[in-house]
């Protein structure tokens, strides 16, 4: 069963009505702020034009320390308020920001790699627990 990837993008494009036309599932990739879940939810309403299915949410980037501070929402409150099931939480790390920047490829073992691998594991089997993804889990603040 293919899936696309794809992140909630800011502008609306034809690559997002090819995808909507050629997948039967979509794993959206949002970070937890008021834009990028607002970009989420019109890429949604665009693909449910074309009559898909709700895309599965993956909440990137998200930090602890933030949510406490009501600076991001959590991903339960993310996926509520977009109405998608939850497939996957990537917290934010400083050694997978450090692979991107140094244009490596990441592995290895740290919090985003686990949380990559546990995403794979659950798109496999949906009933494979979400690993936790804050600090007191190894995540990077």
């Amino acid at each position: 069963n293919d899936i696309v990837l794809m992140d909630a993008p800011s502008g609306l494009s034809y690559g997002l009505e090819l995808a909507a036309r050629m997948t039967q599932e979509i794993l959206m990739v949002a970070t937890p702020d008021d834009s990028s879940l607002r970009d989420a939810e019109r890429t949604a309403a665009v693909l449910a034009a074309y009559e898909k299915p709700r895309p599965m949410l993956v909440v990137n980037r998200i930090q602890q320390r933030f949510v406490a501070e009501g600076l991001q929402y959590g991903p339960e409150v993310c996926a509520q308020l977009l109405d998608m099931r939850l497939a996957g939480v990537i917290p934010e790390d400083r050694e997978a920001m450090r692979c991107t920047l140094r244009r490596e490829v990441m592995h290895g073992a740290f919090p985003a790699m686990w949380a990559l691998e546990n995403l794979v594991e659950r798109l496999d089997d949906m009933n494979v627990p979400l690993l936790p993804w804050h600090e007191e889990a190894g995540s990077m603040v």
